[in-house]
């Protein structure tokens, strides 16, 4: 399992070009703090709803460039990544041209290793054989 199989749809990223305050209204409408920020299939960087409003007209003016995780990036590696930076977002971009192709956040993270462990009853299942003659 790699980074690409957690790629989450409802991760929307914003052009720079958006304005500042429009960015802040996408990310409320999508209930998140935080969104990536792309040009042309290019991956930019972040913006967060608490970078200062000073002097900002467009996102591309807030953002914090955070290094994407490439798609092939193990699960494992991108969790020990999660924790240690303690990231709710990280943009994925392809391994040959590195164009973003989007973005993993820990839920998404979750369902997808959740995948691997399918639910199953909780009852087990047992066969005892004997002779005709001890039942």
């Amino acid at each position: 399992m790699t980074a690409k199989d957690a790629i989450s749809p409802q991760i929307v990223p914003l052009r720079s070009a958006t304005t500042y305050r429009e960015g802040l209204e996408e990310m409320r409408n999508a209930g998140r703090h935080i969104l990536p920020v792309v040009d042309d299939g290019v991956y930019i960087g972040l913006v967060s709803d608490s970078a200062p409003l000073y002097a900002m007209e467009s996102v591309g003016d807030a953002v914090t460039v955070m290094k994407p995780v490439i798609a092939s990036t193990p699960m494992p590696l991108l969790l020990w990544r999660m924790v240690d930076e303690q990231a709710s977002i990280f943009p994925v971009v392809d391994d040959l041209t590195g164009d973003y192709i989007g973005a993993v956040d820990r839920e998404s993270i979750i369902r997808s290793v959740a995948r691997l462990f399918p639910q199953v009853d909780e009852s087990t299942e047992l066969t005892i054989t004997c002779r005709p003659s001890q039942y």
